[in-house]
């Protein structure tokens, strides 16, 4: 994200990683991060809702929810791959956070909802830096009928 300000913080051992802070979840797969405006994932398409609040796709609220846990008000690092920006303005990011009690550790956030079966993966022919680990975490939980996968 060249020439964006934001607030960033050198998180102890890890030199050179610039850390931004996550303002709110917009959708399951996208956020709004201070400084820079909406971060889409890469590789995650997560379920829709719908402006009014009732109806939208199923388990697009448990997506959300699920997003407001893992990053809102956290501090997160981007990954980036050859496509920056999607048709509708948003930076497209693979986002990490960081574990609140081991800085050295960092979770996975586009691979992440996919695990837990709260979006589908999304494929790109520019950005697939992660895809064969993306691709593993969706299928294990097809597999396991988590989420989306569950048929109910």
């Amino acid at each position: 994200m060249p020439g964006c300000i934001s607030e960033q913080v050198k998180p102890s051992g890890r030199r050179g990683i610039s850390w931004y802070k996550v303002e709110k979840a917009i959708s399951g797969d996208t956020i709004a991060v201070k400084g820079i405006g909406k971060v889409k994932y890469i590789g995650v398409a997560a379920p829709r809702g719908s402006i009014s609040g009732k109806g939208g796709e199923r388990f697009w609220k448990k997506s959300l929810q699920k997003n407001r846990e893992l990053v809102e008000g956290k501090w997160v690092r981007f990954d980036l791959d050859l496509r920056r920006q999607d048709k509708l303005g948003r930076y497209l990011a693979y986002v990490f956070v960081q574990n609140e009690y081991n800085l050295m550790e960092e979770l996975f956030i586009n691979g992440e909802m996919l695990r837990l079966g709260l979006a589908r993966l999304e494929e790109s022919t520019v950005n697939t830096k992660y895809i064969k680990r993306l691709e593993a975490l969706e299928n294990r939980a097809r597999g396991q009928g988590l989420g989306i996968w569950s048929g109910r």
